[in-house]
């Protein structure tokens, strides 16, 4: 019961069930406009049967 960084607890997650993690590392400078857009997306096109990001 000892404290865990995140992507440590992750690994071991994914190769427990067969994957092995990700490679790719995106800045989080990057990521944030991407997931606005979806979730303005979302907010825009929910009301018309647009399914949860």
């Amino acid at each position: 019961m000892e404290p865990i960084k995140f992507w440590e607890f992750m690994s071991l997650l994914l190769e427990g069930v067969g994957y092995e993690r990700p490679s790719i590392k995106i800045p989080a400078v990057v990521m944030m406009p991407v997931a606005h857009l979806v979730e303005l997306a979302y907010k825009l096109l929910g009301r018309y049967g647009m399914k949860v990001p």
